[in-house]
């Protein structure tokens, strides 16, 4: 770089030291007032005026000898009128003003320091254990011949080491090195400085830690020594400049052992190890723990948790529900891993006189379930059956319930018959199936004379059901039969009803909430209604069943009710007058006789709480069940049926 002052002409004569002779005038040039330190080589022109046969020398100095170098004197040639001469500079820390005297007369120059003016980089935050990071070093001028040296240092060379120069070459404005970061256990802030001629640059850089990932398993719970394949990965940020080895411990290797480490390869992001897993009595919750092995034992720790399972059997029902007899369900023993060897599992029943199991059932190397069939058996009773097998002492087991097979009911077809009449029948039901030897269900009836089931009936293995026809004898008024049948103990119950053959209805009535049927009225008033007509029959007596046997007013069908005591309206509408049943199920309650169960009669009812027969107070309305008490029995019945209105 050349810069020229402007032309100066100085009033004083310059004088010639060595020849004797003066000028008149004189000046000087400089080429650059403000040269760069060790960069530019300006020079100075000496001027005389006119020419002279004789050679003219004069003097050169400065007063920074340390920073400008100058020779001693300059001489313009005999015949000349300018001369000139070159000077350097030396290295400076600051701007530094330099004055230059030849002869009487001086140049002011400015020598420009040289130093570090910014820097750049290719990332100022990047992971340890990779490298490809470079920075630059700029200056405000070209290199000098054979460059300057920037002095590089590091606050943290163990993080970030760098090379302790980078030189700037002549003809350069910058220059670069790369450089490489080394694994941190933390965010690690690190300085570089650049110092030149006594000053410095300084810039930071945060170092992370590659490895601050959990371990990554792919399970989080395994049947110990099954066949699961279980791994686990330890996973990098980033990819690092050489091998990365991550040291593997496991809390309880016995459990779940692991390898001792695994390396990560450049340009990968994670590896990971298999986890051969063992078997294990209880559960058993294992850390994982990886370290980076460039920071050594103290290194934080990455972990992860796997559960290790026992290898618990089970056993699986293919039904919770059997009919006793009739079905041998089968099981399946299992367990979460195959086993090493052929194992035999021991069975037990607990009511093996319902549903009994063989004594072991044997699975075999490599399988990891077999199954068996149970053998269900009649029982009179409904039971729950346990069965349990165990292995390497962990239990297991399943509740059976084993049904009693048994009589469940009739069906009569039809339900009402006249007397004296044959062709009808009846179906007996069981719950189940008969089993392989069938069933010989026993049969009986309250009233042989009416009707006579016949003796024992026999129902097929594989059927649920048989049927016979019955006759019936004659009756003096409406009469119910019931049949019994029993069998595996237990005993169902169907009634038919026999009818004279007149124009009667007749019934039974259900009087709900008496302590004693025998307490019930001994009559009852019917209203039979039809269209506009209505017939009362007054004072109908009861027979002891509680049954009713009336002639119907006419032909036709009636709608037929009934109001009683305590009880709601109930009406039976439609009813035909020939050999007809009407059943009435009354509902307790109506304690004030106005056809509901409301809170009026709950006042009348606790008005009379906690008397008897022949106290005071005591209101033989208010006694619902006629046990001759107003007591607590009353009041659930006033609550079962409250809110409940009657018929019309």
């Amino acid at each position: 770089m050349i810069r020229f002052s402007s032309y100066r002409i100085l009033a004083l004569a310059l004088l010639a030291t060595s020849s004797g002779y003066a000028l008149a005038q004189s000046s000087l040039t400089n080429s650059n007032s403000a040269p760069w330190a060790e960069v530019d080589v300006p020079y100075i022109y000496a001027y005389r005026t006119g020419s002279s046969t004789q050679p003219a020398t004069y003097p050169v100095s400065t007063n920074r000898p340390d920073v400008v170098n100058l020779p001693s004197s300059i001489t313009i040639p005999s015949g000349a009128g300018s001369n000139l001469f070159y000077y350097s500079t030396n290295p400076v820390t600051a701007d530094t003003p330099v004055r230059i005297n030849v002869g009487f007369l001086h140049e002011d120059i400015i020598v420009k320091h040289v130093g570090v003016t910014g820097h750049s980089s290719s990332s100022t935050t990047f992971f340890g254990h990779t490298t490809g990071h470079w920075h630059y070093v700029n200056l405000p001028c070209n290199g000098k011949v054979g460059g300057f040296n920037v002095q590089m240092t590091s606050s943290r060379p163990d993080v970030i080491p760098v090379e302790p120069t980078i030189n700037v070459p002549q003809g350069a404005l910058s220059n670069f090195q790369y450089f490489s970061a080394n694994e941190v256990a933390v965010d690690t802030s690190v300085r570089i400085t650049a110092r030149l001629n006594g000053q410095q640059r300084q810039w930071d850089y945060v170092v992370k830690p590659s490895f601050t990932q959990p371990l990554a398993p792919n399970v989080t719970e395994v049947v110990g020594g099954s066949n699961t394949v279980a791994w686990v990965y330890a996973n990098l940020n980033t990819s690092p400049r050489s091998a990365y080895r991550v040291n593997l411990t496991s809390s309880d290797p016995a459990a779940l052992p692991i390898a001792s480490s695994v390396d990560i390869s450049p340009g990968s992001l994670s590896n990971f190890v298999y986890l051969g897993h063992q078997p294990v009595s209880s559960p058993k919750l294992v850390t994982l723990t990886g370290k980076s092995d460039l920071l050594g034992a103290g290194a934080p720790a990455r972990t992860a948790q796997i559960l290790v399972e026992p290898n618990t059997p089970s056993i699986d029902a293919s039904s919770t529900t059997v009919l006793g007899g009739t079905e041998n369900p089968y099981h399946y023993v299992r367990v979460l891993a195959p086993l090493g060897a052929a194992t035999d599992f021991p069975l037990t029943s607990s009511a093996p006189e319902a549903l009994a199991v063989p004594e072991k059932l044997s699975v075999a190397s490599g399988s990891s379930s077999n199954w068996f069939y149970s053998t269900s058996k009649l029982t009179p009773i409904d039971r729950v059956v346990t069965l349990s097998t165990q292995y390497a002492g962990m239990p297991a087991s399943v509740n059976v319930t084993v049904l009693a097979n048994k009589p469940t009911h009739f069906a009569f077809v039809p339900q009402t018959v006249p007397q004296n009449s044959g062709g009808h029948y009846y179906y007996l039901y069981l719950r189940g199936n008969a089993p392989s030897g069938g069933a010989s269900v026993a049969l009986s009836s309250d009233n042989p004379g009416v009707l006579d089931p016949g003796g024992p009936m026999a129902i097929i293995a594989g059927s649920n059901n048989n049927w016979r026809y019955f006759s019936v004898g004659s009756v003096t008024r409406p009469t119910y039969v019931t049949l019994s049948a029993t069998w595996n103990q237990n005993t169902a119950k169907g009634t038919v009803a026999v009818v004279p053959p007149v124009n009667r209805i007749s019934g039974r009535i259900f009087w709900n909430g008496l302590a004693d049927p025998a307490t019930a009225p001994e009559t009852v008033d019917l209203e039979f209604r039809q269209g506009a007509t209505t017939v009362m029959r007054n004072n109908v007596p009861l027979h002891e069943d509680l049954s009713y046997n009336v002639a119907a007013p006419g032909g036709g069908n009636w709608d037929v009710s009934m109001k009683a005591g305590t009880w709601l309206r109930r009406t039976i509408k439609n009813i035909s007058d020939g050999r007809t049943f009407a059943d009435f199920n009354l509902i307790n309650g109506d304690i004030d006789d106005d056809n509901a169960v409301t809170v009026f009669d709950y006042i009348d009812l606790s008005a009379a709480f906690d008397t008897f027969a022949g106290d005071p107070g005591f209101n033989e309305r208010a006694d619902l069940d006629r046990d001759g008490s107003v007591s607590v029995f009353d009041y659930i019945i006033l609550s079962e049926n409250f809110d409940t209105e009657g018929d019309q």
